[in-house]
C-alpha cells in the first residue's frame, strides 16, 4: 500500500519534465501531421497533367477580414475539350497582375477534371518547415520523457522504503 504513493511523489518531483516532455511530443505530432499533409497534397499534384490555361475573370472578395483573389480560368485539356475552374488565391503571394487572358499554368487530373489547380495555387514548399520544427518538437519531447522515465527508474531501484515486491525465501517446491 505505501508503494503507490510512492511512486505518485516521485512523479510528482518530476512533473515538469513529463508535462514538457508530453507537451513538446503532443505539439511536434500536430505540426509534424500538418506538414505531412499538405507534402502529400503537393507531391499529388506533382503527379497531375499540366497544361496552359487564360484567366477569364478576377475579382477581390473579403471573407473573415481577409483579402482574397478569386480567379476563374480555362484551360483544354489533352483531348481538347475546354473546362473551367476557380481559383482562391491568399494574398500572402503579394501583388498578382491576373488580367483577362493571362496565360498561367494549370494541373489537372484527366480522370476528374473538376480537380483542377492553378499552380499559383499549390504551396511552394511551405511544408519543409513545418515538418522540420515538427520533428524537432517530438525528438525534444522524447527526450524530456526520457530524462524522466529514467529518473523515475532511478529512484525506484534506489529506494529503500519502496518494496520491489514480495521477498520469497526457498523454492516452491519446499511449500
Amino acid at each position: 500500500m505505501s508503494r503507490r504513493p510512492a511512486i505518485l511523489r516521485l512523479i510528482g518531483a518530476n512533473l515538469p519534465l513529463w508535462l514538457l516532455g508530453v507537451l513538446f511530443a503532443g505539439i511536434g505530432a500536430l505540426l509534424a501531421g500538418i506538414g505531412l499533409n499538405q507534402a502529400l497534397n503537393d507531391w499529388t499534384w506533382m503527379q497531375a497533367r499540366t497544361t496552359t490555361g487564360r484567366v477569364m475573370l478576377t475579382e477581390w472578395k473579403r471573407a473573415k477580414d481577409e483579402s482574397r483573389l478569386i480567379v476563374i480560368y480555362g484551360y483544354k485539356d489533352d483531348l481538347g475539350a475546354i473546362y473551367h475552374n476557380t481559383a482562391i488565391l491568399a494574398r500572402k503571394l503579394g501583388k498578382i497582375n491576373l488580367e483577362p487572358a493571362t496565360p498561367v499554368v494549370v494541373l489537372y487530373r484527366s480522370d476528374d477534371h473538376s480537380k483542377s489547380r492553378m499552380q499559383l495555387e499549390l504551396g511552394s514548399g511551405e511544408w519543409i518547415p513545418i515538418l522540420v520544427i515538427g520533428s524537432f518538437e517530438i525528438i525534444a519531447g522524447a527526450v524530456f520523457l526520457t530524462v524522466a522515465a529514467r529518473r523515475l527508474l532511478g529512484a525506484l531501484s534506489e529506494s529503500s522504503e519502496l518494496p520491489l515486491g514480495p521477498e520469497k525465501t526457498g523454492s516452491s517446491s519446499e511449500r
